[in-house]
Parts: C-alpha cells; structure tokens; sequence
C-alpha cells in the first residue's frame, strides 16, 4: 500500500473515532460544544462573581487596621488569603472559556446567537 493511501486511510480513522467521541460525550452533536462552552462561562463567571464578593466582605475583617492580630484575625486572614490564591486561578479559567466561546460564536449570525441562548435555556431546563 502506498504512503498516501495509508494516510488517507489513516485520516478517516481518526475522523470516525473523534466523532465517536463527540456522539458518546456530546448527545447534542457538535453544536453542542457551543452550549458547554456558553454553560461553562457563565458558570465561572457566576463563581469568580460570588467569590469577589465574598472577598469585599472579609477583607475588612481580615485586615482590621487596629494593630491587634489575635488568633481569630489570622484564621480570617489566612482564609481571604486562600480565596484570593483561588480568584487567581478562576480567572484564567474565565478567560481561556471566554475564548473558547469566542472561538466557537464569532462567525455567528445574531439570530444563531440568539438561537444559542435559547438552545442553553433549553438545556438547563432539562437538567
């Protein structure tokens, strides 16, 4: 067999066993990459969102401004410190799921995205 026949050969068979993968993980098909990619960002946002205002609350507890720093202040402290560590690698999961996202819409049409809102909601509510 021939080199360019073993690699078209080869080719499809990588082809059929990424859309295997496709079909056993995304029963919506291919558009459903769209809708994970949208569920996905939404989420991390809803996450980085919940997680800065949990900040706003104890950083002013954590860091009183009173010199005193007694045991309960340092637990209060290392806790807003482990919550700011964590923002840190939330937004890089924001941002590589923004693009993403951007990757999979920006040639979309407005009413195919809009579409996509609706197929998300779609999905959710079957949940």
């Amino acid at each position: 067999m021939d080199s360019e026949r073993s690699a078209a050969i080869v080719a499809t068979l990588r082809a059929y066993e990424a859309w295997s993968l496709v079909e056993a993980h995304h029963p919506r098909g291919l558009a459903s990459f769209a809708v994970d990619a949208y569920i996905e960002c939404s989420t991390l946002n809803a996450v980085l969102n919940d997680s800065e205002y949990a900040c706003r609350g104890l950083r002013p507890l954590a860091f009183p401004g009173d010199g005193l720093e007694d045991a309960a202040t340092m637990s209060v402290r290392r806790r807003y410190q482990s919550m700011r560590r964590a923002q840190v690698a939330t937004r890089l999961a924001v941002r590589a799921a923004d693009q993403r996202l951007f990757k999979l819409t920006r040639s979309m049409e407005d009413d195919e995205f809009i579409e996509l809102g609706h197929a998300v909601n779609r999905h959710l509510r079957g949940q």
